[in-house]
């Protein structure tokens, strides 16, 4: 009984230890595509931690900075850490939000800081996407 009553009482701390660890200030960078109809997201980078949420520039220059390092200046061939390419990770993130067919599509990056509302980095994929059910392939085919 001693022994049931200190593995309910770890997995108890664990679980509050867990639950305080949280970065309130994440900063949010996105790839979005145009529609007649409006703007849709279609994939999401790795949130950053920022120091608060009162300066949207410092996120901005932090989805510039992640976004040239980790996809070359938005070139859809750059193989990512995951071994996906950039054009086959957006492509499958396209999916899961419900955009399986992009045709010849440009890229926007936006950034969020915090709750914030999404705003235009000025960066753009290298490429136009194309995606077939989650497949990319090259547009100029």
């Amino acid at each position: 009984m001693k022994h049931i009553l200190a593995v309910v009482a770890l997995l108890s701390m664990g679980a509050l230890s867990r639950a305080q660890i949280i970065h309130p200030y994440e900063c949010h960078c996105g790839v979005f595509v145009s529609y007649p109809a409006g703007v849709s997201e279609v994939y999401r980078m790795e949130p950053l931690h920022l120091e608060g949420c009162d300066d949207a520039s410092l996120c901005t220059q932090a989805c510039t900075d992640e976004w040239n390092t980790l996809t070359n200046n938005g070139d859809l061939t750059t193989e990512l850490p995951n071994g996906y390419t950039l054009g086959q990770d957006i492509c499958l993130s396209a999916v899961e939000h419900f955009i399986p067919f992009l045709n010849d599509e440009p890229g926007f990056v936006n950034a969020r800081l915090c709750e914030g509302n999404w705003k235009d980095t000025g960066l753009s994929t290298r490429q136009n996407i194309c995606c077939n059910a989650g497949h990319n392939y090259d547009c100029e085919s």
